[in-house]
Formats: structure tokens, C-alpha cells, sequence
């Protein structure tokens, strides 16, 4: 949990790999956080390279979860919700991102060549 120069501290978290349909929470181990005064974000790890855009290693651009609803596709942003104890993330049916050579618009990437990480700064 390091510090950085304005005093804030930051916790991350393992890799988790996201699941289809499934919510994902952790419990961070932080005493006496008061989730008002933290902010929280995810990171999007690629750990086998896709699709030609992104290499073991890289994150993410823009990741998405994407809700498929009569074949229509709503794409909700990646935002974890914190408690004292747990930060938890739902991960709906498939996991999009932009691609680096292209503003198509965000883009369907196995789920298997990915990881999160949580951060939580307080």
C-alpha cells in the first residue's frame, strides 16, 4: 500500500479474470476507510495478446461491460462500488474495449486473454 507524494495511499488488488454474467468482490483489507473519501477504479490487464491491437501487458481502452438484450448490445462503463470492507465489480455478458488503430467504437475481446485489477486510493 505505497504512498504517493501527496500522502494519498493506494491499494491493488490480484488479478481476477472476469466471468460472463457474474459479479466479482474482494475483500481489500482496508481498516477504517470510509469509501466517501477514496475514489476506485479497474484496470483491464491483457495477459495473452489480441487481436493484433494489444500485447501481453497492455490495458485497456475504454473497457466496457456489454449487455445483450433481444440482440441489441448496451454497453455499461467498468465501475466498481466500495464498501468498508469489499470492492465489487458486475460483470455482465461480454468485456469490449477500443482498439488502438481504430475509432469504430469499442470493440468484443476474449475474456480469457484479460484480467482485472482493482485500485482503491485513500
Amino acid at each position: 500500500m505505497p504512498a504517493n507524494s501527496s500522502g494519498t495511499r493506494i491499494w491493488v488488488s490480484g488479478e481476477y479474470p472476469p466471468v460472463a454474467s457474474t459479479p466479482l468482490v474482494v475483500n481489500h483489507g482496508l481498516v477504517n476507510i470510509n469509501p466517501l473519501h477514496c475514489r476506485c477504479d479497474v484496470l483491464v490487464k491483457c495477459i495473452v495478446a489480441e487481436s493484433g491491437e494489444y500485447r501481453v501487458g497492455d490495458f485497456a481502452i475504454n473497457p466496457m461491460t456489454l449487455f445483450m438484450q433481444n440482440g441489441v448490445g448496451h454497453p455499461y462503463s467498468l465501475l466498481p462500488a466500495l464498501t468498508t470492507s469489499t470492492i465489487q465489480l458486475n460483470m455482465m455478458h461480454h468485456l469490449v474495449a477500443s482498439f488502438k488503430t481504430s475509432t469504430i467504437g469499442n470493440q468484443q475481446l476474449n475474456m480469457s486473454n484479460w484480467r482485472f485489477i482493482f485500485r482503491i486510493f485513500y
